[in-house]
């Protein structure tokens, strides 16, 4: 290995741990060991050079002379694709560690592409049949359920990260960062997922989610342990007509009450002494949502496999990613994040509104 690539080397290695915040050394004191230790020549001829400049402005310029070391030294690095890799991965790291709690009950699948696409969300089979000496299987085309449909729509936006972030001394700015990007976009999912539970839109059958046909509405009454036990009756009582022959009862386990913060303290009772009788797979969590401030009522929800709302994501992406665009020796960092994804519901089976 050349001098040069194991002073580059040494230098990247130390610089991925400032982007995630393990390092509490300063950015421009690696730039000039980095840069004094590649080329001392350089850093000289750099003070020199403004030193005789005959602009007033840059003479003698301490600050002229940290825009262009650390500009050499950007380069010298790569800085554009060694923030987009590190950051790409800090991403995914933050965005699995810290979610709203959509996370723990919205189901996720992957679409290969961004045109319509029409799916069988319930993805339902019949009990299997009796097959009598001489009598022939049953034949099913495909899995039965709603027909739903979902595209992927691309967010983002491109962040200018400016040079006195990049220069300063602030332990952890980059971590603080990325962390910023990811919780934007847990907000956002968030926001679309709890907008169709109050906005109730029509999705099956020209009906909304939750309808009296769907046998997943209950009225709310100053009991509610009463409410409770209703929702939780109708979500055990799911069923599906496969036909008029074929008519099973479902087994859709109830997971989560998701309440808004004035009803928690009363959700957490009821909830807490219905859990002292059940197995640890049947005790439902209660989920405090502050979207649900404004709204009446509340929601049971099946857990993440038997979910009503699905995240839907590009395959093989599991997270926001980002695409630094250059460094600039005066405005900074081009931060340009992106992630391709849609929120919609897949069933109605999985969701109780009490309202």
């Amino acid at each position: 290995m050349s001098s040069e690539l194991a002073v580059r080397a040494k230098a990247t290695a130390e610089l991925t741990k400032i982007i995630r915040g393990e390092s509490s050394v300063a950015l421009y004191d690696l730039a000039l060991d980095t840069m004094r230790e590649w080329s001392a020549s350089y850093v000289n001829e750099l003070q020199d050079k403004i030193d005789h400049s005959s602009d007033r402005k840059l003479k003698n310029s301490k600050a002229m002379v940290r825009i262009k070391l650390l500009e050499g030294f950007f380069n010298f690095v790569n800085l554009t694709d060694l923030f987009q890799n590190v950051s790409s991965t800090m991403l995914l790291e933050k965005f699995k560690e810290k979610s709203g709690n959509w996370k723990l009950w919205v189901r996720e699948a992957e679409l290969d592409n961004f045109n319509i696409a029409n799916i069988i969300s319930a993805e339902l089979l019949p009990e299997p049949g009796l097959v009598k000496e001489r009598f022939d299987y049953r034949r099913f085309n495909n899995v039965f359920g709603e027909l739903v449909k979902a595209q992927l729509s691309t967010y983002g936006d491109i962040l200018a990260v400016d040079r006195q972030t990049l220069l300063g001394e602030s332990y952890k700015a980059f971590d603080s960062l990325i962390g910023t990007i990811s919780y934007a976009y847990d907000r956002k999912i968030s926001g679309m997922v709890y907008s169709i539970l109050k906005d109730n839109p029509v999705f099956f059958e020209d009906r909304e989610i939750f309808h009296a046909d769907h046998n997943n509405v209950v009225t709310k009454t100053s009991d509610f342990t009463a409410d409770l036990s209703k929702a939780l009756e109708k979500m055990y009582g799911q069923k599906y007509d496969y036909s008029e022959q074929i008519k099973e009862q479902l087994s859709i386990q109830p997971k989560h009450v998701i309440t808004s913060p004035a009803q928690s303290l009363e959700a957490s009772k009821v909830v807490g002494e219905y859990n002292k009788a059940l197995s640890d797979e049947q005790k439902l969590s209660v989920l405090v949502e502050p979207r649900l401030i404004d709204f009446g009522g509340w929601f049971l929800s099946a857990g993440k496999e038997q979910s009503s709302i699905c995240l839907y994501r590009l395959r093989g992406s599991d997270a926001p990613a980002v695409l630094t665009k250059n460094v600039m020796s005066t405005d900074g960092l081009e931060v340009k994040h992106r992630w391709d994804f849609d929120v919609a519901p897949v069933d109605y089976r999985g969701l109780i509104r009490v309202l």
